[in-house]
């Protein structure tokens, strides 16, 4: 069972998502991830503006529109908003990649210590 299958089931239990450290992922957790942000990007490709495209946070991140709150305040709380807006975008990229609704993608997190 991969990590988006395990997540879908926890979410129908009302739990909460998990995420599982980068290092110790599954091949076949890579390969959602992998098809997630081609995805992602495909959907940039078809649809110029489509707010669930790869460009769209891209642009929101600093690419163009430079909304980063990397200097200030409010950064924590901007990025972890951020992040939670990216990894819903991912999630259903790979649903509709998939055509599979049972699919509920996190982001792992990188154990830098």
């Amino acid at each position: 069972m991969t990590i988006a299958e395990l997540n879908y089931q926890r979410k129908l239990a009302g739990l909460p998502l998990i995420r599982f450290d980068l290092v110790r992922l599954n091949p076949e957790d890579i390969e959602d991830l992998r098809d997630a942000y081609a995805a992602m990007y495909e959907i940039s490709s078809l649809a110029i503006g489509d707010s669930r495209g790869y460009t769209a946070f891209a642009r929101g991140h600093g690419y163009d529109l430079d909304l980063c709150h990397d200097d200030n305040r409010i950064f924590l709380t901007w990025h972890r908003s951020y992040i939670y807006a990216f990894e819903k975008a991912l999630s259903s990229a790979l649903k509709w990649k998939r055509g599979d609704d049972k699919l509920e993608l996190t982001m792992p997190y990188w154990d830098w210590t």
